[in-house]
């Protein structure tokens, strides 16, 4: 049993790591629907990674049957039957475990790394902006003496989260473009953009030389802006928008300081996003984008049910 468990999920995971990863980056629709593709990308994302995960646990299947065992109060010899089969398990186990691990101990590794690089820059950079920026006209925003155009947020944890836009910007937008461009910046930090990114550049940093999830972090950056400006667009209008848009990146300013760890609103491909916000694109049917990020979420579930179904098939079997 434990062969046919580990070969179907291995399969599984090459088609949510490789085909699904193919099939999204081409797929139209993503652009209707930013903020369900990037559900869906996760979802794919996250059942590559749990597949690998059963299979890592269902290869170690001593341990796991042991759980099983406690954790469900199942007969022990049935439940060796059902996850280890009759047959001894060769070689290959230990292979495929050793695998599986070295890819979680590595992807753990890779985004403790990101992550604590990051968050050093996003402190070093915080301290710079409140000592050379003031408060400006909107709450929460600071503005940054300098002629070069650009806004950006700097991601945090309550108070620590900053809006930044320098007083050229403020001085070649109109009104309407300002608050067009704050609010897109507030919608990156309302949807936690920046832990997608982190996630999203740690995975395909990892997976992405053997053609796993390649262009996961890319399509999620570029999401994550379209998201962000129908978020913004809602609130103001996508003509304001646009035009701030076009403006920021016509200038083209150098990129601010702090690498990844700042989300700037020009950055990401904003030829295609000045597109999207002009060609009055149809509001998104909330009813079809609920129904695929729910079977997004059932892709991610697939592995698990592996796992757990034949466990509580058997709950209660040692009584």
């Amino acid at each position: 049993m434990t062969i046919y468990f580990a070969g179907l999920l291995l399969a599984y995971a090459l088609a949510t790591g490789v085909l699904a990863d193919r099939f999204l980056t081409r797929a139209a629709w993503a652009v209707r629907r930013p903020a369900t593709a990037l559900r869906v990308w996760h979802a794919c994302a996250s059942a590559f990674l749990l597949a690998l995960a059963v299979v890592t646990v269902i290869v170690a299947h001593h341990q796991w049957e042991r759980v099983v065992v406690w954790v469900f109060h199942a007969d022990e010899l049935r439940v060796h039957r059902t996850y280890a089969g009759t047959g001894p398990v060769g070689e290959w186990s230990n292979v495929a475990l050793g695998l599986g691990l070295v890819i979680w101990g590595a992807l753990t590794v890779r985004v403790g790394k990101q992550a604590y690089d990051v968050h050093r820059s996003r402190a070093e950079h915080r301290l710079v902006a409140d000592m050379v920026t003031t408060p400006g006209r909107h709450h929460g925003v600071r503005v940054l003496q300098t002629e070069a155009p650009a806004a950006y947020c700097l991601p945090g944890r309550g108070a620590t989260a900053r809006i930044v836009i320098t007083s050229g910007a403020v001085e070649i937008l109109t009104d309407a473009e300002v608050d067009a461009t704050i609010e897109h910046e507030r919608a990156h930090l309302r949807s936690a953009h920046h832990r997608m990114i982190l996630w999203a550049d740690a995975v395909s940093s990892l997976l992405g030389r053997a053609g796993i999830l390649r262009n996961y972090a890319a399509q999620v950056r570029r999401l994550s802006e379209m998201a962000a400006d129908d978020q913004a667009a809602d609130r103001c209008g996508s003509r304001p928008v646009a035009s701030a848009l076009l403006t920021l990146c016509t200038i083209d300013p150098p990129p601010p300081p702090g690498g990844s760890g700042l989300l700037a609103m020009s950055t990401s491909r904003p030829a295609e996003r000045i597109r999207r916000l002009l060609a009055d694109l149809p509001a998104a049917d909330r009813k079809r984008s609920a129904l695929v990020s729910s079977g997004g979420l059932a892709v991610a579930a697939i592995p698990l049910a592996v796992l757990l179904i034949p466990a509580i098939t058997l709950a209660g079997s040692a009584h």
